[in-house]
C-alpha cells in the first residue's frame, strides 16, 4: 500500500511538472527565429526593418501551391541591375478581384521586406508599382490586404 501511494505520488507530480512546462515548450516552438536577415516576425521571415524597394523586369510568373493547399500563391521572378531575385505578392484570387495582371516583360518597382526563403533571397511584397497603377498587398507591418478591409488597388 505505501509503495502503491508512492507510485501515485510520483505520477502526479510528473504530470503537474509537465503541465506547467508543457505550455512554456509549445510557446517557445512557436516563438519565430532568425532568419539570417534579420530577427523573424513570422515563420515567413517578414520584419519591417528589412523594407526595400527594388525596380526591374518580370522573368517570369510562378503559380505555386499555397500553405494552406487552397488555390495558388504568385511569385515573381524579377531582374533588376543587381540581381535576379524571387518576389512573393500573394494569392491568386487577390490579384484577379484587383484586376491587376502582371506578365514576363512588365516593368516594376516593388516594395517589399528582403527575406530569405528556401535558402535564398526574396522579398515579400507590400506595394507593386506599374506606370500610375500601384497594388497595395500589405501593410509595413507585414499584414495582408486580402485578410481585412480598406486596402488594395489605388488609382
Amino acid at each position: 500500500m505505501k509503495r502503491m501511494k508512492r507510485i501515485i505520488a510520483i505520477i502526479a507530480s510528473a504530470v503537474l511538472i509537465s503541465s506547467v512546462a508543457a505550455p512554456a515548450n509549445l510557446a517557445q516552438e512557436s516563438m519565430p527565429q532568425p532568419d539570417g536577415v534579420g530577427q523573424s516576425r513570422d515563420s515567413r521571415g517578414y520584419h519591417p526593418a528589412n523594407l526595400e524597394t527594388i525596380s526591374g523586369e518580370v522573368l517570369r510568373v510562378i503559380k505555386t501551391s499555397s500553405r494552406r493547399g487552397q488555390g495558388y500563391g504568385i511569385h515573381l521572378l524579377v531582374q533588376t541591375d543587381e540581381e535576379t531575385v524571387e518576389v512573393h505578392l500573394g494569392p491568386e484570387w487577390y490579384l484577379t478581384n484587383q484586376n491587376f495582371s502582371i506578365e514576363p516583360g512588365d516593368v516594376l518597382e516593388i516594395k517589399g521586406a528582403r527575406v530569405l526563403y528556401e535558402g535564398a533571397p526574396a522579398i515579400i511584397t507590400t506595394e507593386v508599382t506599374r506606370e500610375e497603377e500601384v497594388l497595395t498587398l500589405r501593410d509595413d507591418n507585414g499584414f495582408p490586404a486580402w485578410r481585412g478591409t480598406g486596402m488594395g488597388r489605388q488609382l
